[in-house]
């Protein structure tokens, strides 16, 4: 095995902007550069945002512009740049753009490329890249899905590709440790961490609260996020007349969102795929809830269900299905404190010291 000095991480979505793409990436950088590799990462560009967060991190970051075309073209010579400094370096693409790019030009220029699925990379957007894609994702040395979801996504549109799935972490620092479980139960707090979206599924939790309170008073459901469509979200609850029971919270730091989510109860994800084919690919919101005692109930038929084991730290349903919640609730009720113990467990063994290591061993594989 050659001895590997450089990553060329190339994603779509990278902090300080939102995104599970960007999450996953941002994560991987850092455990790949605490394990000791030359790491520089080719990112999209946050505005003003970008270049205080990008100082602050031990390795490097190369901001592309926006746009269609300037985006392509832009990632192109930022790679293409990174390949003069070391063509031996390992190239990992994360996001749709990225991949193509990667598997095109990858190989020509580069030692080793590795690719990560997240699910949607086959159905959404422009039907010329999602073509190119098909056409050239076998180049690819490696490629890793973070779901078995997002491994048969992809392997119902090439299904002669070799995929690896390794399950999503999440930063265990970023929590509070929990020290206790009991729960005064005085009501039934509900709550969604992730950007409004109909794909985020927080229109289907609405939905179902016309049923839901009948039989539990007292309810609360709370959103934690990027409200993009806060108004549609808004409106739908005024006419199910359950506006008084949700909370719009917008996009808030760490502290608070520990907070508020050590004042609920049960975490809830009920996403579904949307028309433009955005799907969920694994649901790393779930780990960090779950990390601090919070059961789960998240939608069957996309990537969480990897993400929850049915009766250990949550509960898969049909999205929707008001029934179908209820039911979970009262399951997770009457062994609450059961469930929130196996939720921490299970939290701990995705943590991305952990996770990263699945990727290390990959990596080495193709050096």
């Amino acid at each position: 095995m050659a001895k590997i000095k450089h990553i060329l991480l190339v994603t779509s979505e990278f902090p300080p902007g939102p995104g599970g793409i960007g999450n996953h990436s941002y994560n991987l950088a850092k455990q790949l550069s605490h394990n000791g590799f030359n790491i520089s990462v080719i990112a999209p560009n946050d505005k003003d945002f970008a270049l205080k967060f990008d100082e602050s991190q031990n390795f490097n970051i190369y901001r592309y512009k926006n746009g269609s075309y300037v985006r392509l073209i832009s990632i192109l010579l930022l790679m293409l740049r990174e390949s003069l400094i070391d063509s031996k370096q390992i190239v990992i693409a994360s996001g749709q753009i990225p991949l193509v790019l990667t598997c095109i030009l990858g190989n020509i220029v580069f030692n080793k490329t590795l690719a990560v699925f997240h699910g949607h990379e086959f159905s959404l957007g422009n039907q010329l890249i999602k073509f190119l894609l098909k056409i050239f994702i076998g180049r690819f040395d490696k490629i890793i899905s973070v779901s078995e979801f997002s491994k048969k996504r992809a392997l119902m549109v090439k299904p002669n590709l070799k995929i690896k799935v390794i399950n999503n972490g999440f930063d265990i620092n970023r929590f509070k440790t929990v020290s206790q479980f009991n729960k005064d139960f005085d009501g039934l707090k509900l709550i969604t961490l992730g950007s409004l979206s109909y794909r985020k599924g927080q229109h289907n939790v609405i939905k179902a609260l016309p049923y839901i309170q009948k039989h539990y008073n007292n309810i609360e459901y709370g959103m934690i996020g990027t409200p993009y469509i806060i108004e549609d979200l808004k409106k739908l609850a005024q006419s199910l007349n359950v506006e008084h029971l949700v909370k719009f919270y917008g996009s808030l730091n760490d502290d608070d969102v520990n907070k508020l989510l050590l004042k609920s109860d049960i975490f809830l994800m009920l996403s579904e795929s949307t028309k433009s084919g955005d799907v969920e690919g694994y649901g790393i919101a779930i780990l960090e809830a779950n990390y601090l005692g919070l059961p789960a109930i998240g939608s069957l038929g996309c990537g969480i269900e990897d993400a929850i084991t049915i009766g250990y730290n949550g509960q898969l349903i049909r999205y929707d299905n008001p029934q179908d919640l209820l039911l979970a609730i009262n399951s997770i009720y009457k062994s609450y404190e059961q469930y929130s113990k196996n939720s921490v467990k299970w939290a701990k063994k995705h943590s991305w010291d952990i996770i990263s290591n699945y990727y290390l061993k990959e990596i080495k594989s193709i050096a």
